[in-house]
């Protein structure tokens, strides 16, 4: 009889118990949240800039930030700059930059984020996560691309010869140890476009009117700082260009040392229009012209 008492005691007292976890829980939430309203975003600036200058060879810039809730943050106008001797080279615009970390998976000692971009006329979208391997800390990334327009990007800047237009669609991860981010790095990337265009400098081709393609595609794996092009490729009625080889990875991304082998396939007209050009490097088999690439990002060679 008295322990069929004391369980309708408890019985009875459970509804209030869970009253008063949910409004502890509420309480919380509500703190949290004005805290995190009522923070000024002001300060956030030197932190982003300093955590970006010390852990990776670039700056960033950014004309605005704001707290969001759940906790995490938002930046816009971004561009993320390159310290040259003379002067900051411009590596990359986004238009939005949101980042929210995982306070669960930071909890439990391994901190995680994602990262969502609107970029060069579409998204990318980025998850991160810290673990500990045989090299210390090692991040462990996936993304996705969507409509993104490579015609928008700024490299195209050191490369005034050739610009390619078009809609790209990817995946890929990419992994690397805090310690030595280029040598201890690995993943790969798979990307595919639609149609596009790709325009050449008058020098090359006269008229300078843009070649139309009909798609493209490019697989790339890294390997200890090492991207290898094991596909990349684009297509239309006049041309087929295929790109393979190696890109070493340098400190400075300018620095990067090529070892490229480029396949052109002219058809049509356009053939006609750039025999004065490919007559300069060798066939072969096939009657594709084969262009050998070395040098530097910063300054490519060609023969």
């Amino acid at each position: 009889m008295r322990l069929r008492t004391q369980f309708q005691s408890i019985s009875l007292k459970y509804p209030y118990f869970k009253r008063v976890v949910a409004y502890f829980l509420f309480f919380i939430f509500v703190s949290l949240f004005f805290v995190v309203a009522r923070f000024p975003a002001d300060s956030l600036v030197p932190l982003i800039k300093h955590a970006v200058s010390s852990n990776t060879p670039f700056k960033v810039a950014f004309s605005e930030s704001s707290f969001m809730f759940p906790p995490g943050f938002m930046l816009k106008n971004i561009t993320l700059l390159e310290p040259l001797p003379t002067k900051n080279r411009q590596i990359i615009t986004l238009d939005s930059l949101t980042l929210k970390p995982s306070i669960i998976s930071a909890f439990f000692g391994k901190p995680s984020a994602t990262l969502s971009a609107k970029m060069l006329g579409g998204s990318f979208d980025f998850y991160g996560e810290t673990e500990t391997g045989d090299t210390g800390d090692i991040i462990k990334t996936n993304f996705t691309l969507n409509n993104i327009d490579p015609g928008r990007a700024l490299f195209w800047n050191d490369f005034p010869w050739a610009k390619l237009n078009g809609v790209i669609n990817g995946e890929g991860n990419i992994n690397f140890s805090f310690e030595n981010p280029i040598k201890n790095s690995g993943g790969k990337i798979t990307l595919n476009m639609g149609k596009g265009n790709l325009s050449i400098a008058k020098a090359i081709l006269p008229d300078a009117q843009a070649i139309s393609l009909s798609k493209g595609e490019a697989i790339v794996s890294i390997k200890s700082g090492v991207i290898f092009l094991e596909k990349c490729e684009i297509t239309g009625a006049e041309v087929t260009v295929a790109l393979t080889g190696t890109i070493v990875m340098a400190q400075l991304a300018q620095n990067s040392r090529l070892g490229l082998t480029a396949s052109i396939k002219l058809r049509g007209k356009l053939k006609e229009k750039l025999a004065p050009f490919t007559s300069f490097f060798k066939k072969d088999k096939t009657g594709a012209t084969m262009i050998k690439i070395g040098g530097t990002l910063a300054s490519p060679a060609a023969r």
